[in-house]
């Protein structure tokens, strides 16, 4: 950096042009060695660079004005620094602190030169100055808009993994509910209808086998309980996202369930002692593939609750009708049935959440209450295509 100094240093000047300095002549080597001491601050530039751009600014102003130097370089890189590294208005201060210093030193070779009109000569060489300066500064703010355009991009694309994952976690936790807890509860009534028929029978009935049946409903209920703890870990963002994809379905081919399997899934649920009437009136016509297996879940759903709520002697009611341009669902039930004691605590709490997004999701509407003194019904509207 003492070339620097050096290079902008009028070392044959007459004494007379040089009254303004204050020490004249000026040495050669104390004016390197002036140059040079900008070096160690200098080298602090990227950890304080606008104290270290004010700092090497005020060193310029007091080499102007003591040995005649007038440095630029060491200046520039300074400024350069603090316009890539902090906010416009910290840098904006820098480039006045450098413009100042160049303009202390632009009036002192106005006074070196001398002449007649040293106003020309101040306009001529702070021109100069004005063009490196602002070319550095604007360099600088180009690289700190360019860091930023690329830190943003970073953050978007951890913003979009992110809600990716969470779309992905909502998902999971619908199909763990859907079909997981479907099939728990249908087991445990099961069991449960078992062990009530062989205890009635219990002079032909082994114990080991009564107590089978109950290690099977404590192990059913057990893992209903952890599955609804997996669940609230899995929607800990509630957000709405995009999830409408299926995914794979129960057999994990990929091929979701829909209304063609609304029989097995009767046959299922009278299994357990509900009785399950199923209509349909008008035409039916074709179905996106989200909206059949929102359809599908819908059912399973309600009639999963008949048996959990409600229980055996239920008689429960499925209604489809298809109209121009919509599907109209239709599922209640008397409530007149006996609850069974095992199937309490077996819901997970989050059927009708995932069932108002699905439903959301795919255009349509979803309403849910009581149809008499304890029965209860769900209705639900879903596009469908024309015919």
């Amino acid at each position: 950096m003492g070339i620097d100094t050096v290079l902008f240093t009028r070392l044959t000047e007459a004494p007379t042009d040089r009254a303004w300095v204050l020490l004249d002549p000026v040495p050669l080597w104390l004016v390197v060695a002036a140059g040079a001491a900008a070096v160690p601050v200098l080298s602090f530039r990227r950890r304080a660079p606008v104290a270290v751009c004010v700092t090497l600014a005020a060193w310029a102003v007091l080499l102007t004005v003591t040995v005649g130097s007038r440095p630029l370089l060491t200046l520039l890189v300074a400024l350069y620094t603090a316009a890539a590294a902090v906010p416009l208005a910290p840098a904006v201060a820098c480039l006045g602190a450098v413009l100042a210093a160049h303009g202390v030193a632009a009036t002192s070779e106005a006074l070196s030169v001398g002449g007649a009109r040293p106003v020309l000569v101040v306009v001529a060489v702070m021109t100069v100055f004005t063009l490196l300066d602002t070319t550095a500064f604007g360099v600088g703010r180009w690289v700190a808009a360019s860091r930023a355009r690329a830190v943003e991009l970073v953050r978007s694309g951890e913003a979009l993994a992110a809600a990716t994952v969470t779309a992905e976690r909502l998902r999971i936790a619908r199909e763990l509910h859907d079909v997981v807890a479907h099939a728990v509860t249908v087991m445990v009534l099961q069991t449960t209808g078992a062990h009530r028929v062989l205890v009635g029978e219990a002079p032909r009935t082994s114990p080991e086998v009564l107590d089978a049946l109950s290690s099977v409903e404590a192990v059913g209920k057990q893992a209903m309980s952890e599955l609804r703890r997996l669940l609230e870990v899995l929607r800990t963002v509630a957000d709405e996202v995009d999830a409408a994809e299926p995914g794979p379905g129960p057999d994990g081919t990929g091929t979701s369930p829909g209304l063609s399997r609304v029989p097995a899934l009767v046959q299922e649920i009278r299994a357990t002692g509900v009785s399950v009437a199923v209509s349909t009136t008008g035409t039916a016509g074709p179905l996106d593939p989200s909206v059949d297996l929102t359809a599908y879940r819908i059912i399973q759903e309600s009639l999963t609750n008949v048996t959990r709520h409600a229980g055996p002697g239920t008689t429960a009611t499925v209604r489809c009708a298809w109209d121009d341009g919509a599907l109209v669902l239709d599922i209640t039930d008397d409530g007149a049935g006996t609850p069974v004691h095992a199937t309490r605590g077996l819901s997970s709490g989050f059927g009708f959440v995932g069932l108002r997004e699905r439903v959301k999701l795919v255009g349509g509407s979803l309403d849910v209450g009581p149809a008499s003194a304890s029965g209860y019904r769900v209705h639900a509207v879903l596009p469908a295509e024309p015919r």
